[in-house]
């Protein structure tokens, strides 16, 4: 088990090692302790198998994929170069500092100087026509829609509102992040806020896609979706829910997906989710307060009838709330350790 806890924190290293944070073998197995005596080598290697089908982003890799997705930008609006396409761009802050957004663009600052001599603040001189938002994660699409209608919103110096340029093709709106699941779609709810076609006039990019759409054909369902053969505990936890939509959505349907190429087999896929997803609902009720949004699997729409978000993908910086509560819940009373520690997420303070 020691040398599947030290392959583990070797692939997850640099961790929120700018908080000082030692992602080592010693914490991983005080994590995995936590399980089922008979699960806790189960999980470790299922998870290393997880870990090398690029489930996590180190900052380094980071880098690499913001500078590559600009490159391939400019030849997709067919500009002569990088730099004449840096020229027309207008990269969007729309996040507070120190959220990922701001985390990201001074990444991509970095490497922008590096390697065209091009300052972010310097970019969009000639004209502002693509507006690119970047993000590490769309998983409910709930941030993306909140940044994105005050945008759209406001006015420009021309007493035009970035709305209308939208729709009128004067600016382009990329939305280019690192994860994205098949299933968001902020463009859908912009729709239906602003009562425009606009949900046609976002494009996407992203460097890993998480396939949960449960209607599209095809679909890896690369994240955690156990499911509906459960024991009484965990049938009692979801008949209990007070949430009312998408309950036909709960379980994985026994066919799906059709050919297993994300855990390492069928069976070891069933085993790990029970296994995340038993033991979140544990943790869940050991805590006095909840939100709507709390659910074992991660946070998910609070009108969904479902055990969680499932989202299994990981930065070196952030760990979103739609991943299962077993890798980073934190609650006030200590009862569980988390594997990705965060500042002031779950009930309480993680802690380095």
């Amino acid at each position: 088990m020691e040398n599947l806890a030290r392959d583990i924190a070797f692939i997850l290293r640099d961790y929120h090692n700018y908080n000082g944070f030692d992602f080592d073998s010693t914490h991983v197995l005080k994590w995995v302790e936590q399980f089922d005596e008979h699960d806790q080598v189960f999980i470790l290697e299922e998870f290393l198998h997880l870990l090398k089908q690029g489930i996590y982003v180190s900052e380094e890799n980071a880098k690499r994929i913001l500078i590559l997705s600009i490159e391939n930008l400019s030849i997709r609006f067919k500009f002569k170069n990088v730099d004449e396409f840096l020229h027309n761009v207008d990269f969007l802050r729309l996040q507070n500092k120190g959220k990922s957004q701001d985390v990201l663009l001074n990444l991509l600052n970095t490497e922008l100087l590096s390697k065209y001599s091009v300052d972010i603040k310097d970019c969009g001189k000639k004209s502002k026509k693509y507006a690119i938002y970047i993000d590490d994660i769309i998983a409910t699409g709930g941030t993306i829609f909140r940044d994105s209608l005050k945008w759209l919103k406001l006015v420009n110096h021309d007493k035009v509102t970035n709305l209308e340029k939208v729709m009128n093709g004067d600016i382009i709106f990329i939305a280019n992040v690192l994860c994205k699941h098949d299933w968001a779609n902020p463009g859908w709810r912009l729709k239906l806020e602003l009562k425009r076609e606009v949900h046609n006039k976002i494009q996407f990019v992203s460097f890993y896609k998480i396939e949960n759409h449960p209607s599209m054909v095809g679909q890896r369902f690369n994240f955690a979706y156990p499911l509906k053969y459960q024991p009484k505990e965990v049938l009692d936890y979801f008949n209990a829910l007070s949430a009312t939509s998408k309950s036909e959505n709960a379980f994985r349907k026994d066919n799906m997906p059709r050919n297993e190429t994300f855990f390492s087999s069928k069976e070891n896929r069933m085993r790990f989710e029970n296994v995340i997803l038993k033991k979140g609902i544990e943790i869940l009720s050991k805590n006095a307060s909840l939100k709507p949004n709390h659910r074992p699997l991660g946070a998910v729409t609070p009108s969904y009838k479902t055990l969680g978000t499932g989202t299994i993908f990981f930065t070196w910086r952030n760990i979103s709330n739609t991943t299962p509560i077993v890798f980073w819940w934190a609650p006030a009373n200590n009862i569980w350790y988390p594997l990705f520690p965060l500042i002031n997420r779950g009930l309480g303070n993680s802690t380095f």
